[in-house]
């Protein structure tokens, strides 16, 4: 018979005990931390560690920001207390997590996709016995429009919610800061991709008048 192969040793996170693929420990050393336990306590990581996109790294993304926001950032309380509006959230990892730790949430997105969990995550949702979180297949797009059925209850969800949250939510970037702000809402954005002939009105504060035309740039408008 041929040989037998050993089975890789199964590594976990010190901090979560989690299986997962490992980075840094907080000394920049080794690899005792999963992704979202590193990005909780501070841990910058290197270029290497942030591979080409894909679903494998947007499930990561959304692990790290829903770290962030409940153990890091000042929108703690708020989010456990009123939830979230998860805008352009696709199928929900980051409504998913975040529900799997008490917070209620719903996600807001006009794609096919909305709030369909791939196979592992459903499972993940399942057995962990949290109950599905809310899906509105509408765009988001603000000022709200008024005589659109899928959009008039918009409003309200902001005015209800905790926060409102942008992970990569790309056209609709501009809207969640816009209505958050109108609203006198706390949000959170983790902006992805420009856009930049689609919005031509961004512009970088004190710039030259050249339009945001990277990462960097849409940061600093969304901002500004």
């Amino acid at each position: 018979g041929g040989k037998e192969r050993k089975a890789k040793p199964t590594r976990v996170c010190k901090v979560c005990a989690t299986p997962a693929r490992l980075v840094f420990n907080a000394d920049g050393e080794g690899g005792d931390l999963c992704r979202s336990c590193a990005v909780a306590q501070g841990v910058v990581l290197s270029p290497a560690e942030h591979p080409p996109r894909g679903h494998k790294t947007c499930a990561r993304d959304a692990e790290a920001f829903a770290a962030w926001l409940l153990q890091q950032s000042p929108l703690g309380d708020a989010i456990r207390r009123d939830g979230v509006l998860d805008v352009a959230g696709g199928s929900g990892e980051l409504s998913m997590l975040l529900k799997m730790e008490g917070v209620s949430s719903t996600v807001v997105d006009p794609r096919a996709c909305s709030g369909n969990l791939p196979r592992r995550q459903r499972k993940i949702l399942r057995k962990s016995g949290t109950a599905p979180y809310k899906t509105v297949a509408a765009p988001f797009l603000y000022p709200f429009p008024t005589d659109a059925k899928d959009t008039s209850a918009l409003g309200p969800l902001v005015e209800s919610c905790g926060a409102v949250l942008g992970l990569h939510p790309d056209q609709a970037t501009d809207a969640v800061v816009d209505a958050a702000l109108a609203l006198g809402k706390p949000f959170a954005v983790v902006p992805c991709c420009v856009f930049a002939r689609e919005f031509t009105h961004r512009r970088l504060p004190c710039s030259d008048g050249s339009g945001s035309g990277s990462g960097s740039g849409a940061v600093a408008v969304a901002a500004g």
